[in-house]
């Protein structure tokens, strides 16, 4: 009891905000403990590679996420996971850079609403998006955003 200064949670918490969660972390935290959290949400990109794969992928695979893959894409907020602790100001944190065509298709495959919409029977579909990507895109360097999401708060 009371002894973690700081208890951090690497894209997972949205599986397990609940109030026994909360409960456990104001447990083990000291007074003053700092609590942060955060996620990656999707990938953003040039109007061009949004147009010929990011927004086809997204529509074809919207069905296919669980809630708490939602949660990462709207980004951690307190009022989203019921954070009951106050919330400490974050800076904008982004993990793009420049990948290859290739790169971002095994990105977007090991997504779970992905691999959800292969197994329903979308496996043609999405294949055929990403070979018509890696035709038109083959050999060009992608520059792309990956906002990382944070909340961070402070244990009373």
């Amino acid at each position: 009891d009371g002894t973690a200064d700081a208890i951090t949670v690497a894209t997972a918490v949205h599986w397990f905000a609940d109030q026994d969660f909360w409960n456990e972390v104001s447990r083990v935290g000291t007074q003053g403990a700092l609590f942060c959290a955060w996620t990656y949400q999707l990938p953003q990109s040039t109007e061009e590679v949004h147009a010929a794969f990011l927004d086809p992928i997204y529509q074809m695979i919207d069905p296919y996420w669980a809630d708490g893959n939602r949660l990462c894409m709207a980004g951690y907020s307190a009022k989203a996971l019921d954070c009951p602790f106050p919330v400490l100001q974050t800076p904008d944190f982004d993990a793009g850079g420049i990948w290859t065509a290739d790169q971002l298709t095994k990105f977007a495959e090991s997504w779970s609403a992905h691999f959800r919409a292969r197994e329903d029977g979308l496996q043609s579909e999405l294949d055929a998006l990403s070979s018509n990507f890696l035709a038109e895109f083959k050999g060009q360097d992608i520059s792309f955003s990956l906002p990382i999401s944070v909340l961070a708060a402070r244990i009373p």
